[in-house]
């Protein structure tokens, strides 16, 4: 697809899973690992190795992009024992939320971007022909806590985060049998548990 003559603009999307599935999946499994393991030292190695297939993952699909316009982000980052949490979607501090943000314009050249980008404004970041600049933002909204919609913050152009008042986000979205299925294996939705009729909802799905 990256090589191929096109007579139009073409835009890419690869999404790495790797890093996400340390519990369940080691690209270089360390001595002892095993899916499910608990063991604090393997998990954060098997984490480690992920990140680093991913980066050579990256690093190829980037040199074949030559001329291209190459972003590398996350969507949330991973508490790996400290302060005593693993895994995220929990809290609102930077062990989840500070994510990298790394960007190759075409033809080569960097630039250091030192405002706080969150990741909606990534495009307006690329958007031609204010190119590597923000509008100056008083707030940068972080998002929320996973299963707990009460708990949503935003975070200040200062670095701080402010707890926003509870309340609906967004508009609710039925997904389908196998969409459900698939999120529940990823640890994303918890098991429907029936009504008094004995009726089984379907989830929704909250939509920023």
């Amino acid at each position: 697809f990256i090589t191929a003559p096109a007579d139009s603009p073409r835009f890419l999307w690869v999404h790495l899973l790797d890093p996400h599935e340390y519990r369940r999946f080691a690209a270089a499994p360390p001595a002892g690992w095993r899916p499910g393991t608990d063991d604090a030292g393997l998990l954060r190695r098997t984490y480690a190795g992920n990140v680093a297939a991913s980066a050579a993952r990256v690093a190829r699909l980037a040199e074949a992009a030559d001329g291209w316009l190459v972003v590398v982000t996350s969507d949330h980052g991973e508490a790996l024992g400290e302060k005593g949490r693993w895994g995220h979607g929990r809290t609102l501090d930077d062990l989840e939320l500070r994510v990298p943000l790394a960007i190759r314009w075409p033809g080569g050249g960097a630039s250091r971007i030192a405002e706080q980008v969150a990741a909606f404004e990534v495009a307006g970041l690329l958007r031609a022909p204010h190119r590597g600049r923000l509008d100056a933002a008083e707030f940068v909204e972080v998002g929320g806590v996973r299963r707990d919609p009460s708990r949503f913050a935003r975070r200040r152009a200062d670095g701080r985060v402010l707890p926003a008042e509870a309340g609906r986000v967004g508009a609710a979205t039925a997904i389908s049998e196998e969409q459900r299925q698939a999120l529940e294996r990823l640890g994303y939705l918890d098991e429907p548990t029936p009504d008094a009729t004995g009726t089984t909802a379907q989830p929704a799905v909250p939509t920023r």
